[in-house]
């Protein structure tokens, strides 16, 4: 049994993982966008390592989401409803999303992060609160999700009021974009892997413990510090590529 306290390591590799992607992803991405580079970063094997890297990240948010709420329960069995804690969470990670808008609106003007994924997995975290029990009814919620998302993106509208959606005009552009639909459906599908396979904090399959090999310990520490790691790996790659002189930078004094 893995007290409240303890991790599942595994869920922390897969988050490990998605970082690791993630930094592969974005090291060509900026490369494209500030050197003298050109690399196909929206199409073929680039854009899969980064799509893998998102599907991966969100995915894991949502078992992490579900893992969170089951740990909670157990440390605090007196208290049924602890949607405050969501609410300042989702709250939490909404704000860091915005501080990127902002640093984007400088460096990037014609292209801001208006609904990147820390907007979007803070509020999937709010809204998700109602469902964060169940199991089969999130896999149906999340199949309606992902159709309805996959329908929209077929669809162009005047303005970008409901961007937050999955609905834009033809002019909108952005560096980072995840609307609720469909992505939402993912975060719905990661709850229900929680609930199957860990219900009451407990993980209901065997499984090898690998945290005694090196690179698995990295990249587990890696997961466990997603939200820094998150945050900080772009700042880190810009300065990195342009101590080296392969891009310039992207804000102008």
């Amino acid at each position: 049994m893995v007290l409240p306290e303890q991790r599942f390591w595994e869920v922390d590799l897969l988050r490990g993982c998605a970082i690791v992607l993630m930094i592969i992803y974005h090291t060509f991405y900026d490369l494209d966008l500030l050197g003298n580079f050109s690399f196909a970063v929206n199409q073929g094997k680039l854009w899969i390592i980064g799509r893998s890297s998102a599907v991966l990240f969100i995915y894991t948010a949502g078992i992490a989401l579900g893992l969170s709420y089951s740990r909670y329960r157990l440390k605090h069995p007196e208290n049924r409803n602890p949607w405050h804690k969501y609410v300042k969470r989702g709250i939490r990670i909404f704000f860091w999303g915005s501080l990127i808008t902002l640093v984007s609106w400088f460096a990037y003007p014609s292209m801001p992060i208006i609904f990147g994924i820390l907007h979007f997995l803070g509020i999937s975290i709010i809204i998700a609160y109602p469902l964060i029990e169940k199991k089969h009814a999130n896999l149906i919620v999340a199949g309606v999700v992902i159709a309805i998302g996959f329908y929209l993106k077929t669809i162009r509208v005047p303005n970008d009021w409901f961007l937050w959606l999955g609905v834009h005009s033809t002019s909108f552009q952005t560096l980072d974009y995840f609307p609720l639909l469909p992505w939402f459906g993912l975060v719905l599908i990661g709850i229900a892997t929680s609930n199957h396979l860990y219900p009451a904090y407990e993980r209901r399959f065997n499984i090898p413990d690998m945290t005694g090999f090196a690179p698995v310990r990295l990249l587990t520490a890696m997961g466990k510090r997603s939200l820094a790691m998150y945050l900080l790996h772009q700042p880190a790659i810009i300065l990195v590529l342009y101590l080296l002189g392969l891009i310039r930078f992207p804000f102008s004094f």
